[in-house]
């Protein structure tokens, strides 16, 4: 599945309304300020069906997709800035990157063979790449590209500097809100549904920037410079039904048993290759807005996110039912110990840098450290811009070693999961004859 990308136009769009002097500087929070200089890319597929029925076709769903991104970006008017520093974003307006591109591959191509080097051309941006200077890094970019069967993606990708995967959803949700007539609350909208939810852009009173510049690179293939694999693992209902069964009374959510069987997996992968006892421990990314005394809205933009970290395992006595166990328990400290803390402390820095060493410290013991973040609750597949829902919402995976994303698969009743692993694990991975029970394996990259 060969096919090269025609761009068609591209511009800057900006707010509707042009962002209050008051508001010219948006202070991160140090959750971002300690966060990867990557994007969030989210890209979202559309039937030709379902996108040409509507209006006048494909023109007319692109010209509603541009004027009420401008009319949300009113609200969300730190996308539309630029880095200042590492402790704020100059809400300065200088807009949003927009591209138009059309592309000669069709929907049916691409959901029976998904590869990231075709799914990277639906994005404006490559979400991974350094930039030099990062007060040139516009804080989003969106991309609508036109397939030849008359389908549509639209892939828009959010810097990891000012926001988590929970503030992409609140930011679609409001963008879907806006698109399908419903006000905002703030003179942008022309609808009169009900208004759409401002953002909460005040995670900064609570979690003060730093006065120091740190952050934590994007792990590559390690030390001998291993060549990475992106893999493709789709759990579909049954089979998530029959893995969730073999915990008999536990009852694990499906995260929870899907986590547990790829955490054993990868050990008994890992495990062939070490001459020593093996061990490894895993960390998830937990949400803590609702957690938070009081909380947090969901809309609340920023990386509000601590790492629940699990003890290390001796890969011989692995067992699925415990594995999970110490998943659950893990987040449960995260929430009933460390939110508390990060609230009695008045600021809580020192918390969050806690959480960090105790995994660099594990890690550096020679245990294998896996990664998960789970975006099963961000509901991408129900943003309906007037045209139906995505048949697919997707992402690529990160080029990270040992890294998982987890998401709802096609049909949306599914989990799938995005993995990168060395070449040499992921020969190893992908014959596993315990995960081959309960998922479809495919290389993405």
């Amino acid at each position: 599945m060969e096919a090269k990308v025609e761009s068609l136009s591209k511009q800057t769009i900006k707010p509707s309304y042009p962002t209050p002097h008051h508001l010219k500087y948006y202070k991160r929070c140090f959750f971002d300020q300690l966060n990867l200089q990557t994007y969030i890319p989210i890209i979202l597929f559309y039937p030709a069906s379902k996108v040409t029925t509507y209006g006048t076709g494909f023109s007319s769903s692109y010209e509603k997709l541009k004027s009420s991104l401008s009319d949300v970006l009113t609200l969300y008017y730190p996308f539309c800035g630029r880095a200042k520093g590492n402790d704020s974003i100059e809400c300065n307006d200088a807009g949003v990157l927009f591209n138009q591109a059309r592309v000669p591959i069709s929907l049916t191509e691409i959901l029976e063979n998904p590869q990231t080097n075709v799914l990277k051309q639906f994005m404006p941006i490559d979400p991974f790449e350094p930039v030099a200077e990062e007060e040139e890094r516009v804080m989003m970019a969106v991309q609508v590209t036109e397939l030849k069967c008359g389908a549509m993606a639209l892939c828009f990708c959010g810097s990891h500097v000012v926001a988590d995967g929970a503030t992409m959803s609140s930011f679609l949700k409001a963008w879907v809100g806006i698109a399908n007539g419903s006000g905002s609350g703030s003179g942008s909208g022309s609808g009169n549904g009900n208004p759409v939810t401002k953002p909460h852009l005040e995670a900064s009173k609570l979690f003060p920037p730093i006065d120091f510049k740190v952050s934590f690179p994007l792990r590559s293939g390690g030390d001998k410079g291993a060549t990475l694999v992106g893999m493709r693992l789709v759990f579909d209902e049954e089979n998530m039904s029959r893995l969730k069964a073999k915990f008999q009374d536990f009852n694990p959510t499906g995260v929870e048993a899907l986590t547990a069987v790829m955490w054993k997996s990868f050990m008994d992968v890992a495990k062939s290759s070490e001459q020593k006892v093996f061990e490894s421990f895993i960390t998830q990314v937990v949400n803590i807005r609702s957690h938070l005394e009081p909380p947090l809205p969901e809309n609340c933009v920023g990386n509000i996110v601590l790492a629940a970290i699990t003890p290390a395992v001796v890969a011989e006595v692995a067992e699925l039912r415990d594995l999970a166990l110490l998943v659950r328990n893990a987040i449960r400290h995260v929430v009933e110990n460390y939110v508390k803390e990060l609230v009695e402390a008045n600021g809580g820095f020192d918390v969050l840098m806690k959480t960090a060493k105790i995994g660099m410290s594990m890690a550096s013991k020679g245990n294998r450290w896996f990664m998960f973040t789970s975006w099963t609750k961000f509901h991408l597949h129900e943003a309906d811009f007037g045209w139906g829902k995505p048949t697919w919402a997707c992402t690529i995976p990160a080029p990270a070693k040992d890294f998982v994303i987890l998401l709802p698969s096609i049909c949306g009743k599914g989990i799938e999961a995005l993995v990168t692993l060395t070449e040499e694990d992921a020969v190893k991975f992908e014959c596993h004859q315990e995960l081959l029970q309960y998922a479809n394996v495919s290389r993405v990259s």
